[in-house]
């Protein structure tokens, strides 16, 4: 599959066969971990499964990919599939961004650098109470996003008027009174 990918052969039966399969979403995801020590030929994987008639991304090969893509320091790419991937679950009900993604951390070298990212992003999109609750989450499993990070969210909240946010967060972080 590796070398098919590689030469840009898009319409070798091996891939027009997956693709045709209503288990093309699994497949993805395990050619992206195939190709996770070539992460710019599993980014290129990626966008092309997207042009495919029919086919969608599962939260697992968005949150497989945004792993390679950050071990691989490719962070501009990494930004942008989160964001992306977090705007196409937005009306999920239950979707948590943080959850799915801690799960799926062990599928090749990580660091806490994509969950500031993910904390991150739910900030730079405004959705202030997610970032919220990814900040709990993420204290809990102790992978505290950057004091950058929690700025963006404090002024984002002040200037929202949201209070109420400021101060669950402040004393979430160990500001606030008890």
């Amino acid at each position: 599959m590796r070398n098919i990918i590689q030469q840009d052969q898009w319409d070798a039966p091996v891939i027009i066969h997956l693709f045709d399969s209503a288990l093309a979403p699994i497949w993805v995801s395990k050619v992206l971990v195939e190709l996770k020590q070539d992460p710019i030929l599993a980014f290129k994987f990626f966008k092309w499964a997207k042009t495919r008639t029919g086919f969608y991304h599962t939260t697992e090969s968005y949150c497989i990919l945004v792993h390679i893509l950050f071990y691989a320091r490719m962070y501009f790419e990494a930004n942008n599939t989160l964001k992306e991937w977090i705007l196409s679950n937005r009306a999920v009900p239950g979707f948590d961004a943080f959850d799915v993604l801690w799960s799926k951390r062990n599928v090749c070298g990580w660091g806490f650098g994509v969950f500031d990212a993910l904390f991150s992003s739910l900030v730079d999109l405004g959705m202030l109470e997610e970032a919220n609750k990814c900040f709990s989450k993420m204290k809990r499993f102790r992978v505290l996003p950057k004091t950058r990070s929690c700025n963006a969210l404090l002024h984002r909240l002040s200037k929202s008027g949201k209070g109420y946010l400021s101060m669950e967060f402040l004393k979430d972080i160990g500001w606030g009174r008890d």
